[in-house]
């Protein structure tokens, strides 16, 4: 059985994948962290409507030594998720982290404690594994056209943009090539950052509002064409089934992985 925390625990995709974990035999929920809310209440109350006696805590080093886990999955937001993988890598234990907005000083200080440790850590910016088959699909397409945008639209509560997987994605798509949309006219903004943000010179735009949980469109223009791949998340339920993967895949695999199409068979 394997035992673990959930750190995150009381945000929506917390909760959801807390109820993941309790309904795999093979798995074993033995601590869960929260931020601010529901700190002393019973997690299963909150995810199954039964108590199961582990308490949300908040103090996370406190919960490491009592509970000595073999993997931490972090879902919080990148301010506290850092600190949380630093601390679960240092203290000999494998991470598996969905949060995004991490710089990229921070990921190779992960890469070098995971290395140093001998230790498994996944970075999944997008546990969806329709919406990994859409950044997959949208790399090989990006053989075939020049010029390509990247729309991602997500709730209004997601703190960081773009998000994780837009970003994975211009970089995916940017393997095969690097000269995406130079062959525009020259034009002007008469509203500053109209035109969105940029990654290799791909065209970010990013959406927050309520109503979405989480879509992104890549579009692919050609001559007399548009090619568009796009994916759409209704709930957070399509996460959990890459959730499991991961966990599974860490048992397996060792070292430092970014990204869920690297664990795909």
């Amino acid at each position: 059985m394997t035992k673990i925390i959930v750190t995150g625990a009381m945000g929506k995709m917390g909760v959801e994948i807390v109820r993941t974990i309790l309904a795999d035999k093979n798995l074993t929920l033995v601590g869960v962290l929260g931020n601010k809310t529901g700190i002393g209440e019973d997690i299963g109350t909150v995810t199954i409507g039964k108590e199961i006696g582990i308490k949300v805590r908040n103090d996370f080093e406190k919960l490491l030594n009592e509970t000595k886990p073999d993997l931490v999955l972090d879902v919080t937001n990148s301010d506290p998720s850092y600190q949380i993988i630093i601390k679960t890598l240092e203290s000999g234990i494998n991470c598996i982290t969905g949060t995004t907005g991490f710089s990229y000083e921070q990921l190779d200080k992960i890469k070098k404690i995971t290395e140093e440790k001998n230790l498994t850590t996944l970075i999944i910016p997008n546990f969806s594994i329709g919406a990994v088959l859409m950044m997959m699909f949208s790399e090989k397409a990006g053989k075939y056209f020049d010029n390509v945008e990247i729309i991602e639209m997500h709730h209004e509560k997601k703190k960081d943009s773009p998000s994780g997987t837009a970003i994975k994605t211009a970089e995916m798509i940017s393997k095969n090539n690097n000269k995406f949309n130079f062959n525009l006219p020259e034009s002007f903004e008469t509203v500053e950052n109209v035109r969105g943000g940029h990654i290799n010179n791909i065209n970010i735009h990013s959406i927050r509002m309520p109503g979405f949980v989480a879509t992104q469109e890549v579009l692919f223009g050609g001559t007399g064409q548009v090619f568009v791949i796009k994916h759409q998340t209704i709930n957070r339920t399509a996460y959990m089934d890459g959730v499991i993967l991961a966990i599974k895949k860490s048992l397996e695999l060792n070292g430092y992985i970014y990204g869920l199409e690297n664990i795909l068979e």
